[in-house]
């Protein structure tokens, strides 16, 4: 007779559902407060406790002390995920109550001709636009909650050609569909429209308007994340390139009529739709009447992701 050896089945896996389902639901009743990035920042662990529940997994006492360990592991991590970022809060206390820091920016052209942008935002509500009668090339309207890093600002000029820098440093990282994206940072961006932008948008959890109308927009790259995005194209453009990688969220594309556009749909969007003005070429490409001849015209790339697209 073999003699079998007693074996358990894992528990890491279990406790990675747990955790997840646990904040999921606490997220959705309005109950937890938390920034994901402070748990991603944690993903050695995982490794860890995949190594311990392999060595352990013929051992009982070894067993019952790697459980002791998960639950311990998962009751802290609950709280940190309620009491950041910053300063630790109650366990549920309403974001409503936190202090908000608001901080202005602007910078002048600096003799520029042409200019890189380049946003990044973690958690918020973003909205780009142009400047009014202004000589400067941003002026800004940025706040945060209060225990946040501020937002980096950098500017540059090399020849005739600036770069524009926006960072984000208050979260980052993994963001899950849920919670209310005002939450965090609130950012308006004012451009200049004197000169060609290229502009560069990468948002996290965040409500997004660009309102980009009436910008002399060169190269658009946005990469959405969780929530939705509205984008404003401009009625004059002789070539304008628009990258979009769809993420997780809503993505509405509000094309001119003045503007003739091809859009090219690559990838597993949810749910894709076009206004009427659109004819399908077949193999995702949609374009509008008279696009090959057309003064001003957009080609518009899309990258799906689990979200949706609609264009008008």
């Amino acid at each position: 007779m073999v003699e079998q050896r007693w074996r358990r089945p894992g528990l890491v896996g279990p406790a990675i559902l747990i955790l997840i389902g646990g904040v999921l639901l606490l997220g959705n009743l309005g109950m937890l407060r938390f920034d994901w990035w402070q748990l991603w920042r944690l993903w050695p662990v995982v490794l860890i406790l995949l190594g311990l529940d392999i060595l352990a997994r013929h051992s009982r006492w070894g067993s019952a002390l790697l459980a002791v360990v998960l639950v311990a592991l998962l009751g802290g991590l609950f709280y940190m995920l309620a009491t950041g970022p910053g300063p630790a809060r109650p366990l549920f206390e309403s974001m409503a109550n936190v202090t908000r820091v608001a901080c202005e920016v602007n910078e002048d052209l600096a003799g520029a001709k042409q200019v890189d942008v380049s946003i990044r935002m973690g958690l918020g509500s973003l909205r780009i636009k142009a400047l009014d009668d202004s000589p400067r090339l941003m002026e800004g309207a940025l706040s945060y909650p209060q225990g946040w890093q501020a937002p980096r600002v950098s500017y540059s000029v090399t020849g005739d050609r600036g770069v524009l820098s926006l960072e984000s440093r208050g979260t980052h990282g993994l963001v899950l569909p849920f919670g209310r994206v005002a939450d965090g940072e609130s950012w308006t961006v004012d451009l200049s429209r004197e000169v060609p932008l290229d502009i560069d948008v990468e948002a996290g959890a965040s409500s997004s308007v660009l309102d980009l109308s009436r910008l002399r927009l060169g190269e658009l790259r946005v990469k959405g994340g969780v929530g939705r995005m509205e984008i404003l194209f401009p009625s004059e453009g002789r070539q304008m390139t628009a990258r979009i990688d769809g993420g997780v969220g809503e993505i509405v594309a509000r094309i001119p009529e003045g503007v003739a556009a091809r859009v090219t749909v690559r990838g597993g969007l949810g749910s894709t739709s076009f206004s009427s003005r659109f004819t399908s070429l077949g193999g995702q490409t949609y374009e509008t009447p008279g696009y090959a001849s057309a003064a001003n015209r957009l080609d518009l790339y899309v990258e799906g992701g689990v979200g949706s697209l609609h264009v008008d």
